[in-house]
């Protein structure tokens, strides 16, 4: 029995917590078989800018129901290396010498293992674009890569779209 767009029960109980205010769903519905090569929801990741940083407030907030479903929530700003550049373009002395030094001990200041850290964090938006072929931000990605909803601002209304995508095929 499918559980409106949801493919399992425990879709269903998110689907329905999620989305049951919004959809007034309060009954199982019948609907047709999701085809068997779409899994049951597993992860969501966002892919962001400091445009669309406000959707990560709401999207923290569901981080904890949607472990409680088994589901896996990940948010990626594609803005996140800025600051490093800031902080390494800060105050240099016009002259090239003295500027390279000072950028060096900027970077190395915390040690290689570190700095690796804090660029492959920072530019994970930028790996995950890339990896998706994302076009548009923000971007809300299910099942890693299995698909993807563009422009929407609600985590909410993002996985609406998804399970009635569906249902759709």
């Amino acid at each position: 029995m499918r559980y409106g767009h949801c493919v399992n029960p425990c879709q269903a109980a998110l689907c329905w917590g999620l989305l049951g205010g919004l959809l007034g769903i309060v009954t199982p519905l019948q609907a047709d078989p999701v085809p068997a090569h779409v899994s049951p929801l597993q992860a969501i990741e966002l892919i962001f800018n400091n445009q669309t940083a406000g959707l990560l407030a709401s999207t923290n907030a569901l981080k904890a129901q949607l472990a409680q479903q088994g589901i896996e929530l990940n948010a990626y700003n594609l803005d996140a290396p800025e600051p490093l550049r800031q902080a390494l373009n800060a105050n240099l002395p016009a002259d090239p010498t003295q500027a390279k030094k000072i950028v060096l001990q900027r970077l190395y200041q915390d040690g290689l293992p570190a700095l690796r850290e804090r660029y492959q964090a920072a530019y994970q938006a930028h790996s995950k674009a890339v990896q998706y072929g994302l076009e548009r931000f923000p971007a809300w990605v299910f099942n890693h890569g299995e698909a993807v909803i563009y422009g929407d601002g609600d985590l909410t209304s993002a996985l609406q779209r998804f399970h009635q995508s569906l249902g759709g095929r």
